[in-house]
């Protein structure tokens, strides 16, 4: 459960953003003249579009893998394939989920793989 926790806590919000990007209101609403519709211009110019060069897919699958090896956890027999085998299995969910979905997602990944590196280093340290 305490692998999981952090992620049912922000799963409301990743379903928030998946369902408002993926609306034809929001995607009416940022074509419109003077609405700035995306991150960068030569990268993500829509962020209610899929990452077409899959950077932001690519990055959550990199920030999974190094969130598994962070994690310290016993696994036997299956759940050890199944790990394994995770990272590439949301790379391929996340090809055709919308840029902005994405970028939360992958910022969050990010943020808190730091946050569980500089927990272990600093229990590493006191003992």
């Amino acid at each position: 459960l305490g692998g999981c926790l952090p992620m049912l806590v922000q799963l409301p919000f990743l379903f928030a953003l998946f369902y408002t990007m993926s609306s034809d209101r929001f995607k009416l609403l940022i074509s419109e003249e003077g609405v700035f519709p995306g991150l960068f211009s030569f990268w993500l110019p829509n962020l209610s579009e899929p990452d077409n060069l899959f950077i932001l897919p690519i990055v959550i699958g990199i920030a999974t893998y190094a969130s598994q090896k962070l994690t310290p956890m016993s696994t036997e027999g299956p759940q050890t394939k199944v790990l394994a085998f995770l990272p590439a299995f949301m790379v391929v969910i996340c090809f055709k989920m919308p840029a902005g979905v994405l970028l939360y997602w992958a910022s969050s990944q990010i943020i808190s793989s730091i946050q569980q590196f500089s927990i272990m280093k600093s229990q590493k340290g006191e003992s």
